[in-house]
């Protein structure tokens, strides 16, 4: 089970979350929907830091929200969409790979 834990983790990682995302997107994929206080309350962390990280998270594409009367709701985005956003950040990559010899030049032009 652990080497499992281990896999999701550096999956999350290496799609662009931090230790304490990983640890928040976690909580709330457990819950399907819940508040940011719940969270906050269940990794025992300041609520308005968390909400700051929650947002983050929401502006990323890592999570979603809705507000139900006064209470803000965060959701976990797909697996899918996740996958979404590596692939991406694998393009974006891809394009500086494919420019590196023009990128380089450019540097050489600068010194």
């Amino acid at each position: 089970m652990q080497h499992n834990a281990t896999m999701i983790t550096d999956f999350l990682k290496r799609a662009g979350m931090s230790d304490k995302e990983q640890e928040i997107y976690l909580v709330v994929l457990k819950h399907g929907t819940i508040s940011c206080n719940t969270v906050a309350d269940q990794l025992a962390r300041e609520r308005t830091s968390t909400y700051k990280l929650m947002m983050h998270m929401t502006s990323n594409g890592f999570l979603s929200y809705s507000k139900k009367q006064k209470t803000v709701l965060f959701s976990a985005t797909s697996l899918d969409t996740i996958k979404q956003l590596v692939q991406l950040k694998h393009e974006e990559l891809q394009k500086i790979t494919d420019n590196i010899s023009i990128i380089e030049q450019e540097f050489q032009n600068i010194q």
